[in-house]
């Protein structure tokens, strides 16, 4: 299944307790997921993105649930299979 373009902003963000090892202000989305894979995209032109897959314990997903492999202003990308 596809996913449309979902907006968000930092206006009104902090920096979450729940994102341990992260700094800088947080925005949060949930999704059900409709497939054991999914790809994330974060387009943030003034940021250095980060993007952190959790359960819905927020616990942090093992593997590869964390992508911040591009630096600052650039789009990032997180693959992850293995969802239930």
């Amino acid at each position: 299944p596809n996913c449309g373009l979902i907006s968000g902003s930092l206006a009104a963000a902090g920096d979450s307790p729940e994102s341990v090892g992260f700094t800088g202000p947080d925005v949060w989305f949930r999704f059900v997921a409709q497939s054991t894979a999914v790809s994330i995209t974060m387009n943030g032109a003034q940021h250095d993105n980060i993007l952190v897959l959790y359960d819905n314990s927020f616990n942090q997903m093992p593997g590869n649930g964390v992508e911040n492999a591009a630096g600052y202003g650039v789009s990032e990308t997180l693959n992850y299979s293995g969802l239930t």
